[in-house]
């Protein structure tokens, strides 16, 4: 017997949707854990307002992700966190006003 497996489960990765309902654009930006410590690479990606994007083959693993909204060249951070990522187990998040 063969055991058929995901091509997701075999390179350990997940998928995150991010959709913006506000207003604003929405900076994303993405730091994955290791340790203590993140990742000098953050990934990171700007949402126009009523928008969706998706960031596709992270490595299964914990993140810190950070929301700001950006106007006339201030940004304010509106929301952050850790979220863990587990194999196949894709993510959606909506950010509203």
């Amino acid at each position: 017997v063969i055991e058929k497996k995901d091509s997701c489960a075999v390179k350990n990765i997940s998928d995150i949707s991010i959709k913006n309902s506000t207003t604003k654009p929405l900076l994303v930006s993405i730091y994955r854990r290791n340790g203590n410590l993140y990742e000098a690479g953050v990934l990171s990606m700007k949402i126009l307002p009523k928008n969706q994007e998706t960031l596709y083959e992270l490595k299964a693993g914990i993140y810190k992700v950070k929301y700001e909204t950006e106007e006339d060249d201030e940004k304010q951070v509106i929301r952050e966190g850790e979220i863990r990522l587990i194999a196949c187990a894709n993510i959606f998040k909506e950010i509203k006003d």
